[in-house]
């Protein structure tokens, strides 16, 4: 099992048209069930981006394209 951070937006960001998403962290087998873990806490959820992490941050500059070129 991994770490990964999931950003998503719930029924309530979508409905006030929110931009930036929530983080979810969780552990799970790989980004299809981590996917699934998010869909299940928030169900009707939109997924943003997955990133196999456990810092909401780093997600957040990955999904941003923040982060320092490779």
């Amino acid at each position: 099992m991994q770490t990964y951070i999931v950003l998503y937006w719930d029924e309530y960001a979508q409905k006030e048209l929110i931009s930036m998403p929530l983080a979810f962290r969780c552990m799970a087998e790989d980004t299809d069930h981590a996917q699934e873990q998010c869909g299940n806490a928030y169900p009707g959820c939109i997924i943003a981006w997955i990133v196999d992490t456990d810092d909401p941050e780093v997600a957040y500059d990955d999904y941003y394209n923040i982060g320092e070129p490779e």
